[in-house]
């Protein structure tokens, strides 16, 4: 057992812009950071992304193909951790106490196998990163009926722990 907790993918490419808003967002966590791994599948990035990523301790992976679900599933693939994150490059965690809130949750109800994470939008990101952190997955939300509150422990919507 490597000890490490939460495991984070993070697709990128040509991402020096938002990037490290998402990895302070991250790194900025109450959360043991020893417990934490960030994985950024890169896209063969021609600007900072890579830098800034070496500069918060990720493992940097390659993507030649450049495509997210592609980057995504090279990065379940490496993921060590207890509990997988998938967040985007242009996305931050909203507070630095969610994980540890994320945590004291699952560790009490083992029947939860999916949860939201707590993600903002940095500023200057695309309109449909606004609204899929406002209000969910849209597909997530259809599949997981995460709008009606019956979903009997299979997916739990971050927002109900977020008081």
């Amino acid at each position: 057992m490597n000890g490490i907790v939460f495991s984070f993918v993070m697709a990128a490419y040509n991402s020096e812009k938002t990037i490290e808003k998402s990895l302070i967002s991250i790194r900025k966590q109450d959360f043991r950071q020893d417990r934490i791994e960030i994985i950024v599948v890169d896209g063969i990035s021609s600007d900072r992304t890579r830098s800034i990523a070496q500069k918060y301790n990720c493992i940097i992976l390659d993507n030649k193909k450049r495509l997210p679900e592609i980057a995504k599933t090279i990065g379940l693939k490496a993921a060590s951790g207890d509990y997988l994150c998938i967040m985007d490059s242009d996305e931050a965690l909203a507070r630095n106490t969610i994980l540890s809130e994320r945590y004291s949750v699952l560790v009490k109800h083992h029947e939860i196998k999916c949860m939201s994470i707590g993600l903002k939008t940095p500023f200057g990101s695309k309109p449909c990163s606004y609204y899929i952190n406002s209000v969910g997955d849209p597909f997530s939300c259809f599949i997981y009926k995460t709008y009606d509150s019956g979903v009997d422990g299979l997916i739990i919507h971050g927002s109900l722990y977020d008081k």
